[in-house]
């Protein structure tokens, strides 16, 4: 690296502009720590940006904040501004084989009335759910998902659709991988505390999060990949790609596992494997603004036997001008599954043909994200999360680090954990 006197001096280097990136900064320039924060692309928020087209704004895919989620308590801690609003899941429809075949039971009188389902089946959901408040997550610990519902539903349907809740809530399909406790937790929270559909977008937050770190004195760089990190017994060095020397006490990696690893080239074992076993989560999105809906009483459809989810997030938030609405439309996918961008665009296209039929002559914009990212870490039932302390002076944040939460929960929790680990004396 470059000589020691061309270094910039900073108490701590953030690599990663992003939800956990910029919380982490905050936290650090809060307790009067010196922080600079890098961010590779030319502007903040990572998959948080929000795009704006003609007064629709555009999130990358279906966004929520889990109210009883340990992220939203982060950011009320820091003082983030934001305004959400309740879905209105009361106007939901069941899909079964990408066909919508009736009424989404998710409370006790719709479970009793829906004439989909069985007696039987009627009777074993309403069970489960009524036992999901009192059951403790840490007893399924080893189990995957797909082994905790094997045991506790016997028919098809019935497990079809706690499926469906399942992946609702952890935007995860495989369920054959997935830890049971990690998503029993996460179901319990999304259904027994709802979700929060953001005002304007999850820009707003990255925005919030920028405007409070300068705030407290952080300094912020776009443009600013960092390609190398190496710690000594004294300082970490930092060294971006336009040849940037910065030196640091400490460092946070709020980036994936493969882009931290090889960034840290490959030197620290609890990250390189990390980066080698991590099971991303993948889901393929068509969003689509309106001029209006054709069929405003349908408002959230999700599968039952097909793993679709179909969502106008404007009728709870401002997402979009007046009569006018942004519907996103979800196909949660496995690993590896061989889907084409034009497999995608038509598979999803005909799920919104049933629930908004007429909904093509009404298209202001779309954008359609085969294989967005969900999240870089799979809670697995055989492996833990990385820690996010790497080795004196070096830690990691993001939504594959530590065991609290899943995706911007563990984003956000994960984030603080870091910088107050720095701030400990």
């Amino acid at each position: 690296m470059a000589n020691r006197s061309k270094h910039e001096m900073s108490s701590v280097i953030v690599i990663g502009g992003g939800l956990a990136g910029l919380t982490a900064t905050l936290e650090l320039a809060r307790a009067g720590r010196p922080v600079t924060l890098c961010e590779s692309a030319p502007s903040l928020g990572g998959r948080a940006r929000t795009r704006d087209v003609n007064g629709f704004r555009f999130n990358l895919g279906p966004r929520a904040l889990y109210i009883k989620g340990k992220g939203k308590a982060v950011l009320d801690a820091l003082g983030v501004s934001y305004r959400g609003h309740k879905p209105p899941l009361s106007a939901g429809c069941a899909l079964s084989q990408g066909k919508l075949v009736g009424p989404l039971p998710l409370g006790l009188w719709s479970l009793m009335i829906c004439p989909w389902m069985s007696l039987r089946e009627r009777v074993e959901v309403a069970g489960f759910l009524a036992h999901l408040p009192r059951l403790d997550p840490d007893t399924l610990a080893g189990r995957t998902v797909s082994e905790w519902l094997a045991g506790g539903l016997r028919h098809k349907t019935s497990r079809g659709l706690i499926e469906g809740l399942l992946k609702l809530t952890t935007y995860c399909a495989d369920h054959q991988e997935m830890c049971a406790s990690s998503a029993v937790r996460q179901l319990q929270i999304g259904l027994l505390g709802s979700v929060l559909y953001l005002d304007g977008g999850w820009q707003t937050l990255i925005d919030s999060l920028r405007q409070l770190a300068i705030q407290a004195g952080a300094q912020i760089k776009t443009a600013a990949r960092v390609q190398r990190v190496e710690a000594t017994s004294s300082e970490v060095l930092c060294e971006t790609v336009a040849g940037e020397p910065l030196r640091a006490s400490s460092v946070i990696l709020a980036v994936g596992p493969v882009q931290a690893d090889r960034i840290l080239e490959s030197r620290y074992e609890d990250v390189r494997r990390a980066a080698l076993t991590s099971r991303p989560v993948h889901a393929a999105c068509l969003d689509v603004a309106l001029e209006r809906l054709p069929r405003p009483e349908r408002l959230f459809a999700l599968g039952i036997d097909c793993p679709y989810y179909v969502s106008v997030h404007s009728a709870a938030a401002s997402l979009a001008p007046e009569g006018g609405a942004l519907v996103h439309v979800l196909r949660y996918l496995r690993a590896e599954e061989p889907l084409t961008r034009n497999e995608v665009s038509r598979e999803l296209e005909g799920v919104l043909d049933q629930i908004q039929p007429g909904w093509h002559d009404r298209v202001v914009d779309r954008q359609l994200l085969p294989k967005m990212t969900v999240c870089h870490d799979i809670p697995s039932a055989d492996r833990n999360r990385a820690s996010h302390r790497v080795a004196s002076r070096i830690y990691v944040a993001g939504d594959w680090v530590g065991r609290e939460g899943l995706l911007a929960d563990a984003s956000l929790t994960s984030a603080s954990r870091a910088a107050q680990s720095i701030l400990e004396p």
